[in-house]
C-alpha cells in the first residue's frame, strides 16, 4: 500500500495536535529493520527521508506484500489479538473472488462489510426537507463530470467509491447515475459521518448534523435519503474513516474502477488519501477529487501527489481534479 508509514506519520500528526509530545525514527531508504523497528515502537511514527515517495517507500511496501495468510503482514499483526477475524474476512472475500481480484456486487458489499445485512431495513424516510438545501461541487458539475469521466475510462464503471459523502449530494447527483450506465453498476459509499472541523465549530451545520447523545445522525439522513430517492439498490454506505476504510479495501482485494475523494480537506490528508487509494484502483481506473481553486490545502496536495508519482492531472470540470492509473505501483 503505497506511503502507508510515512501516511500514518503525516495523519497522526493532524489527529493527535502538534502539542502531544511524539517520537520519531528517521528511516533511510530501503532500511527495512529500521522501518520494523519504527512500527513496533509504542507511540513512534517512521519518517521517510526525502520528498520522493515512491522511491523512499520500496521498504515498506515489501512490507505490505501478502504474507502466506494471504494478509499483509501489517493488517495480521493489527487483527491477530481479535480472534480469527482475518481467517474469517479471507473466507468471505474468497467467497466473493474464488479466482483473485473482482468486481463486487451489491450482496457481495454487505457480506464483506455488514455480515451480510442491509442497513436500511427498518429505516423510516421520515422528514424529506433535510435533503435539500446543500448543493456539492459534484451535483454543480454534474453536466460536464459524467461524460468527462467515462471517456477518460473509456466506458461506464462498474464500481464506483465515494469518500466523504455527507446527506449525498454526490451520490443522487452524479455517482449512483454514473454507476446505472453499466448494467452491473454499484456505488460504496464511505464517510464516518461524524463531521469536519467546520461542522463541528460554525453554527451553519447544526440542523444538519441532528446531534443524538453527543453523535451527529448525518448517517441517518444519508440513509433516509437513498431510500427516498430509490437508490438502495445501487447504493451501499460504510462507515469508516478514510484511512482505515483503506485498509479494509486493501484486504478485500475488490476491482475498483473510480474513486471519488471528498472528504476533509486539511493540509496533508488529501495527499495521505491520494496515495492510499490511488493503489486500490485497477490500472486504467481513475482516481477525482474536488475543491481544487476552491481549496489551497488541497491543491497542494494534489499538486505534490502527482508531481511525486510523475501523473498528469486532468480537470474534467473547473473545481475539479482526476489522475489516471496507468501501471501497479
Amino acid at each position: 500500500m503505497i506511503g502507508l508509514f510515512c501516511a500514518l506519520g503525516i495523519a497522526a500528526w493532524f489527529l493527535i495536535g502538534p502539542n502531544t509530545q511524539q517520537h520519531y525514527i528517521m528511516c533511510k531508504k530501503g532500511d527495512v529493520d529500521c522501518l520494523k523497528k519504527a512500527l513496533a515502537a509504542t507511540g513512534t511514527q517512521p519518517q521517510c527521508e526525502g520528498s520522493d515517495m515512491e522511491s523512499n517507500l520500496t521498504a515498506s511496501m515489501d512490507l505490505m506484500k501478502p504474507t502466506a495468510r494471504g494478509i499483509p503482514e501489517q493488517f495480521y499483526a493489527h487483527w491477530a489479538p481479535l480472534g480469527g477475524v482475518d481467517d474469517s474476512h479471507q473466507r468471505n472475500v474468497k467467497r466473493l473472488c474464488p479466482t483473485g481480484t473482482c468486481y463486487p456486487t451489491r450482496q457481495g458489499l454487505l457480506d464483506l462489510f455488514h455480515h451480510g445485512v442491509d442497513p436500511y431495513v427498518g429505516l423510516d424516510v421520515g422528514d424529506v426537507t433535510d435533503f435539500d438545501g446543500y448543493h456539492s461541487y459534484a451535483q454543480l458539475d454534474a453536466p460536464q463530470l459524467i461524460p468527462r469521466i467515462v471517456a477518460l475510462l473509456g466506458g461506464p464503471p462498474r464500481f464506483v467509491m465515494e469518500v466523504g459523502s455527507f446527506i449525498g449530494s454526490g451520490i443522487v447527483h452524479v455517482w449512483a447515475p454514473l454507476a446505472k450506465l453499466h448494467p452491473q453498476g454499484v456505488v460504496l459509499s464511505m464517510d464516518p459521518w461524524l463531521g469536519d472541523v467546520n461542522m463541528r465549530v460554525l453554527p451553519d451545520f447544526k440542523e444538519r448534523m441532528k446531534f443524538k447523545h453527543g453523535v451527529p445522525q448525518i448517517a441517518v439522513t444519508f440513509m433516509r435519503r437513498m431510500i427516498h430517492m430509490n437508490l438502495t439498490g445501487h447504493v451501499v454506505p460504510l462507515a469508516l474513516p478514510s484511512l482505515v476504510g483503506a485498509r479494509l479495501l486493501e484486504l478485500s482485494r475488490l476491482t475498483i474502477d473510480f474513486i471519488y475523494l471528498d472528504s476533509a480537506h486539511e493540509h496533508g490528508e488529501t495527499y495521505v488519501e491520494a496515495c492510499l487509494f490511488f493503489k486500490l484502483l485497477r490500472v486504467g481506473g481513475l482516481l477525482c477529487g474536488d475543491d481544487f481553486k476552491t481549496f489551497q490545502a488541497v491543491r497542494a496536495d494534489v499538486t505534490r501527489f502527482t508531481r511525486d508519482f510523475g501523473l498528469r492531472a486532468h480537470f474534467p470540470a473547473k473545481n475539479h481534479w482526476c489522475v489516471k492509473k496507468k501501471r501497479e505501483y
